[in-house]
């Protein structure tokens, strides 16, 4: 969560009717973070299949990328 999100939602907890504004930026925060959360799901995907090729160089002494 950014800090200009935190300083939004701590304005907006200062205020009697914000709750609908409120409701809206953790949305929007959380679709944000999901996002991300993809993101890095695909990066970690990608490096364990890296360091899966490497292991199996590593016990045969050769580095190839097929299957």
């Amino acid at each position: 969560v950014s800090i200009e999100a935190i300083v939004e939602y701590v304005g907006l907890c200062q205020s009697d009717n914000g709750f609908e504004e409120r409701w809206k930026l953790l949305s929007r925060e959380r679709d944000l973070l999901i996002a991300q959360k993809e993101k890095l799901e695909q990066a970690l995907s990608l490096l364990e299949y890296k360091i899966s090729r490497y292991e199996i160089a590593v016990k045969t002494g050769v580095l190839s990328w097929d299957e």
